[in-house]
Parts: structure tokens; sequence; C-alpha cells
């Protein structure tokens, strides 16, 4: 095996963040992790601008390079010595830690409490998109929304790469699921499950949606703002745009007898699990909308081909 490898790493500077290809060290076996090839890697265009990419936990600047792609379907090609539960030729599904190297390269060392064994009939692909965007929507709607049977829920952005799941959740959750997009995307929202779909081109949300039990904003901003006059006193609005630092205001919510925050997605194999048993029994139907060589990739990082798509953007690692 080669000494190093070729991955695609943060660039720039942190207020003007970009993408490049490097060639950096092969991972340290290590007796407490899992060595992984990555078969498919879930990206997200604004993962350079993400704190973690630039800091570390302690608020100290990371060392270049640093590597991206924070879910990921994998083979294992080494157990280390203290990892009894997979072993080589395993194939799993993982979230990536926010201060660990990514999976964009041929290759990741990864925490064996950070992956779940994907089952052979699922596509890698599909399944790629489950650790951090599955995930994402999963704590969004129950951990944190706290959505019950027959609520209301209204999803922005149903037809992204956390709302399309969010809305085929909340569905079999048996919530009543309203959801904004664009008009390329109507009839696809209502085929995944949204009782009502909003053209935000076309209309304002908050003339059509009332009394919602939980608002879910992947989009933040504006959407955001006027998001808050469609609740209901004692729901929620749960918010995964931007940093922590967007947090809603927790005095207007007050205010308004709601409740409101911001949430950054934690690792929890028992929801994976869950979300791969749904999609393993039809339930939940994860949408890859770009697939992206590794040579290809960088136009997604860099905007010039990014695009409001449908699902999730992938891409496929070299190999080692």
């Amino acid at each position: 095996m080669e000494a190093k490898m070729r991955a695609i790493i943060r660039d720039g500077v942190m207020t003007s963040p970009t993408a490049t290809t490097g060639e950096v060290d092969n991972p340290n076996p290590c007796p407490d992790r899992l060595l992984v090839r990555p078969l498919a890697v879930g990206i997200t265009a604004m993962e350079t601008h993400w704190l973690p990419t630039w800091k570390k936990a302690d608020g100290s600047a990371r060392s270049a390079p640093v590597i991206l792609g924070h879910e990921f379907a994998g083979e294992v090609l080494r157990a280390g010595e203290n990892v009894a539960d997979y072993k080589p030729g395993d194939r799993v599904i993982g979230h990536i830690r926010p201060y660990d190297d990514g999976a964009c390269a041929a290759l990741v060392s990864v925490h064996p409490q950070d992956v779940v064994s994907l089952p052979a009939p699922l596509d890698p692909r599909l399944a790629s998109v489950l650790p951090l965007a599955g995930l994402t929507a999963w704590q969004a709607l129950f951990d944190h929304g706290r959505l019950e049977k027959g609520q209301k829920v209204l999803i922005h952005g149903g037809a992204g790469g956390v709302g399309h799941l969010a809305v085929q959740l909340a569905k079999w959750h048996g919530a009543e699921v309203i959801t904004t997009c664009g008009p390329n995307d109507l009839e696809f929202c209502r085929a995944i499950g949204a009782d009502l779909v909003i053209d935000y081109t076309q209309d304002r949300f908050e003339d059509l949606a009332n009394e919602v039990d939980l608002v879910l904003d992947t989009i933040g901003g504006d959407t955001q703002e006027r998001s808050w006059k469609v609740i209901r006193r004692g729901g929620t609005l749960v918010t995964i745009a931007g940093e922590k630092e967007d947090a809603p205001s927790q005095e207007r919510a007050e205010r308004q007898g709601i409740r409101a925050l911001f949430f950054i997605v934690t690792m929890d194999r028992n929801q994976l699990q869950k979300l791969i048993a749904l999609q393993a029994d039809g339930h939940l139907h994860p949408v890859v909308d770009r697939l992206y060589a590794f040579d290809e990739v960088l136009s997604f990082f860099e905007g010039s081909d990014f695009r409001s798509g449908r699902g999730k953007a992938i891409m496929l690692p070299l190999r080692p």
C-alpha cells in the first residue's frame, strides 16, 4: 500500500474557504480504530465553512490538511486489535466526528462506535447519506422537536438533503406534513409524503400554514424570521441553518410561548440502525441527486456546479 493518498481537503482562509485536492499521509494503524475504504461519501457544500473544519474543540486552529466528508458507506480493510465487533470485509456506514478527518479519500480511520453494519441488500450509495443527513432529520423531528403522531409539522426545503428525509420520517410517524420547495420539486415532495406543498416562489408559507406544532428550518435568514408567526403557542422551532451564533432568540421564544433552538447532529448508533431498518423496509427512500467522481467533486465545493438539488450529493472515492 502506498504511503500517501489523494484526498479532498479544505483550502484558503476561514473567511473565504475553498476545497482542493491534495496528497496526504495514509491513516496510521490504530488498535482502537477501523481502517475503512469508503465506497460512497455524502458531501455538503457548506462543509468548508463549518467551524470544526478550521478550529479544534478548544478553539485553536486545526493544522492543514483537513480532509472533508463526514458521512460515508465503506468496507472495513483492517480492524485494530482492540476492536471486536467488526472484521475485514464488513460493510459499514458511519458519521465521522466533527474534529476528525473526513472520508473524501481512498482510506479513512474511524472509531468503531461511530459506525454500524450495512446489510448486504442496501445500496451503499443511498445509505451513505443516512449518518449525517438522516440523523439530523431524525433528531430534529423526534429528539428536539418532540413530534407526535397527528401533529402538524412545517419542513422548509423539503426536497433538500435533510428535508427530503425529514418529510418521509414525519409522514411515517403519522404527522401532518407541510413543506416548502421550488417549482420543479412540487410533485417530488408530494410523492415522498407531504400533505401540503408550498411553492416558495409563488406563495408565502405564512399565508397557507398556521397553528403549526413544529417548524424544521433548514434555510435560515428570512425564512426563519417568518416562521415564528405560524407556530402555535406551546409549539417548537428547530433550526439547523448556520452556526450556534445563529440560534433563535430565547427571549423571543419565551415571550411567544414556544421552544426555539439550534442544534448540531450527534452520532447515535441506535437511531442510525433504525434509519437503516426503515430504508430496508421501504419506508425511507434516500435520494442521491448528484454523483461525483473524485476528480469532478471540486466543482461542487467551489460552487460552480452548486445548485439546489433533490436529496444529497455524494462522491465516489478513489480506490487505495
